[in-house]
């Protein structure tokens, strides 16, 4: 039997290398990319590995040190491997808030439970070192024989109160880290939250086995006492899995990267031809109306003339639009009222008879600084999408206001100015909605559901919102509407405006 315990604890050794090595391995990657990115989201997982590796550390020394049987060095390192699940359980909410879009109501929740847990590992190493017994209690005499080290009471030591705090504190956030992946799945529909996801119930179900095998009575003498730490494995688990998400994240970064590439590329070239293509549509339109001033304005051919000059001016209009996309087309800035622009899309508006304007603009409502006619390009586009959407009638609710802090989960994939104020204006819409499929196109260029059209008026909002500073947002459901978010941001008063 005391043959059969070794090799057992010589197998777990040897699992535990394995798992090392991988660990390692993630861990060097996550630090690479903390260190080029600078991002708080690496950094945190950094952390949270680097704890990791010392947990795995620990669980190596005491089991090399059952197999050479020196148990009393082997039931330190298990105190201080016991120890260190405290630190791994203080990054459970800091890892939440980094890797699920909360809301805002949640996030002060997270932040409520990583001080408290501050404070709980604080005092966990306090008692843990002044009062050994209510940690890990060792005043069980050791026994020599291969068995009866390899039963934990005997070996690694007696759980004590704050040892048992340690475990319910373990699974009740591990439970919480549970929920908050379920939420975004479900919620924020990122697919990137299913990897995590499972990773956190694994770490639940091989701590809850590992707590098991440590309170019932009924595997005391267990042999998988004698194994190792099946909190390990969840552990690693985790690690792997979320990594492997952040991977494939960063896989989808990099094409969009590519993607944009290329659309500047298309930006260039677009900005030549609309350019060249504008200045021949000039030409065209001025012998038109040369043409128009020789017949009568009762003559027949002026019907004719004024129908070749209308579709001369929509060219015009497209080659604009195509200069806007393109890296021309650059904001003339000045400080905009953006309350006066909404009031001017009220009569526009009103034209729809069957669509209903609910227009909520602060009274307190601060100026930004911007280009007037291509803010008011972007609105005009936004709201003939809304009225499309709603052919039959509906709800068009506008509002402006003043934000300070931008809460919007979407928010992530931009760059904010943190000590800046922004201007948000939602058009919400009581349409058709946008399938989850063409949601993630809308912003290409030339993507359209309608056929009849080029399909490049989100992309130049969009376009035109950035080169303002700003950003475009949008949230849709099929079936339930849509809502569009620009964020645009504040200026001071008229004398600190900007030149």
């Amino acid at each position: 039997m005391d043959r059969l315990l070794v090799n057992i604890n010589m197998v777990a050794l040897l699992v535990q290398g394995v798992l090392g090595g991988i660990q390692l391995c993630s861990f060097v990657f996550i630090i690479y990319l903390a260190l080029t990115s600078k991002k708080t989201i690496y950094i945190i997982l950094g952390l949270f590995g680097f704890a990791s590796l010392l947990y795995l550390l620990f669980e190596t020394l005491v089991l090399g040190e059952y197999i050479l049987a020196n148990f009393a060095l082997g039931r330190e390192f298990n105190r201080l491997q016991a120890l260190i699940i405290f630190c791994l359980i203080f990054f459970i909410p800091i890892l939440t808030s980094k890797l699920v879009d909360l809301p805002p109501l949640w996030r002060r929740l997270n932040l409520i439970f990583t001080i408290f847990l501050s404070a709980v590992v604080a005092l966990a190493f306090l008692i843990a070192f002044l009062y050994p017994d209510a940690f890990l209690s060792v005043a069980v005499p050791l026994k020599q024989s291969a068995l009866q080290a390899g039963r934990w009471s005997e070996a690694r030591g007696q759980p004590g109160i704050v040892y048992l705090i340690r475990d319910i504190l373990a699974l009740v956030f591990l439970q919480y880290m549970l929920v908050s992946f379920i939420y975004g799945l479900i919620k924020n529909n990122k697919k990137y939250y299913l990897l995590p996801l499972i990773g956190t119930i694994l770490m639940i179900s091989f701590s809850a086995l590992d707590i098991l095998l440590i309170y019932l009575p009924i595997f005391k003498n267990s042999l998988l006492q004698n194994f190792s730490s099946f909190t390990n494995l969840g552990i690693i688990s985790f690690n792997i899995l979320t990594l492997i998400s952040i991977i494939k994240r960063l896989q989808r970064e990099s094409l969009e990267f590519e993607k944009l590439k290329r659309i500047e590329a298309l930006g260039e070239v677009a900005s030549s031809v609309a350019h060249d293509f504008n200045n021949m549509l000039t030409v065209i339109e001025g012998h038109i109306v040369s043409f128009k001033e020789e017949f009568s304005p009762s003559d027949p051919k002026q019907k004719s003339l004024a129908e070749v000059e209308k579709a001369t001016q929509r060219a015009k209009d497209l080659a604009e639009q195509l200069m806007m996309f393109s890296r021309g087309g650059r904001p003339r800035l000045s400080e905009v009222v953006i309350a006066e622009l909404l009031q001017d899309l009220t009569s526009f508006i009103s034209q729809q008879g069957k669509v209903i304007l609910d227009l909520q603009i602060a009274p307190d409502l601060m100026s930004i600084y911007g280009d007037r006619t291509q803010l008011n390009q972007v609105f005009e586009n936004i709201v003939f999408n809304a009225l499309q959407a709603m052919p039959d009638g509906g709800r068009l609710t506008i509002t402006a206001q003043n934000v300070t802090k931008i809460k919007d989960p979407l928010s992530d994939n931009y760059k904010i100015d943190k000590n800046l104020a922004y201007v948000k204006i939602a058009f919400k819409d009581t349409g058709h909605g946008i399938s989850k499929e063409n949601l993630a196109k809308i912003f290409d260029p030339f993507f359209s559901t309608k056929g009849r059209r080029h399909g490049l008026g989100l992309k130049i909002a969009s376009t035109i919102i950035a080169r303002h500073g700003g950003f475009l947002t949008v949230e849709s459901e099929e079936g339930k509407g849509s809502c569009f978010n620009v964020y645009l941001p504040a200026v001071f008063p008229r004398r600190h405006v900007p030149k």
